[in-house]
């Protein structure tokens, strides 16, 4: 019997040694029992960031396409967005398992979970499927390394792509539109807005470029709300029409779980709103973006 039989109420591992130690166990016997214990432990250990529960071997059906499992029972305690699996199936030996993150699960007709592997697809009969030592309700932890049982942290960088005409200029408050994401590593940011998938401290950082000044401006502010405080910085702008002026910030943010950072831009001093908020430049340069990165 595996470590992974083995039931966390005590009172339940009374099977027959030595895989388990049943009450009046002969004194003869105890022997093997602790030399079994030892033995999945070591084994364990040597692998330590992954868990095997078992739930390949009690399914015939558990790879349904390249990136799908379809593994028996509801198992809503261990399978769970944003965790590392490794998978091996009957054309991958231990040594080229397949790695990935889930990305997304339902409990319809046992535990459905589709997962994004870094390299290749699941082809063949599955073998074993083990996750990561990551439970959902810890934080997230970095790893530079692919095979790393560990989900990649909540990260995003986002900018505007086309330039959004008349937004301020004489104190209007726009909303930094960021319509195109360059990446976003737990799906994490939509719709100008990112929301923190775990408490912790954030790395926020944005840039914005507004055009076609007047040459009444006097104060260009750039604000990152968020759920529990506001970060604001204001310079000014030379009094010169048709420049380009750009306003940059970056703050470290507390942020609970499911709290939201989104930019705000103002500029005051001119006759009217007539301040844009500047696209993707030439070259691919990026004018104005939001980025983030979860740090601990």
């Amino acid at each position: 019997m595996a470590l992974r039989d083995w039931s966390s109420t005590a009172a339940n591992n009374n099977a027959s040694p030595p895989d388990g130690a049943p009450e009046g166990q002969l004194p003869s016997t105890m022997n093997n029992t602790v030399r079994e214990i030892m033995a999945q432990l070591r084994a364990h250990l040597e692998t330590a960031e992954w868990f095997d529960y078992g739930d390949a071997g009690r399914t015939a059906v558990a790879r349904k396409d390249g990136q799908n499992l379809s593994l028996s029972g509801t198992n809503t305690l261990t399978y769970a967005v944003g965790r590392r699996v490794r998978v091996k199936d009957t054309t991958h030996a231990s040594l080229s398992a397949l790695y990935g993150t889930i990305t997304g699960v339902t409990f319809s007709g046992g535990t459905q979970v589709t997962v994004e592997l870094d390299t290749g697809s699941f082809t063949a009969t599955v073998t074993a499927v083990a996750l990561g030592d990551w439970p959902q309700a810890r934080a997230p932890v970095a790893s530079p390394v692919i095979r790393h049982s560990r989900p990649r942290p909540p990260g995003f960088l986002a900018q505007n792509s086309t330039t959004d005409t008349n937004q301020t200029g004489n104190g209007a408050t726009a909303t930094v539109d960021f319509d195109s994401e360059i990446f976003d590593n737990n799906g994490d940011f939509a719709a100008d807005v990112f929301t923190a998938p775990a408490a912790g401290r954030y790395v926020l950082s944005t840039f914005v470029t507004g055009g076609n000044f007047g040459a009444g401006a006097n104060n260009a502010t750039l604000t990152i709300v968020t759920s529990n405080r506001t970060y604001r910085t204001s310079d000014s702008v030379i009094p010169t029409s048709n420049i380009a002026h750009t306003t940059g910030l970056t703050v470290v943010a507390d942020m609970d779980e499911g709290d939201t950072a989104s930019v705000r831009y103002s500029v005051s001093g001119m006759a009217g709103n007539t301040v844009s908020i500047l696209g993707t430049g030439g070259g691919g340069q990026i004018d104005t973006f939001f980025s983030g990165l979860w740090i601990g």
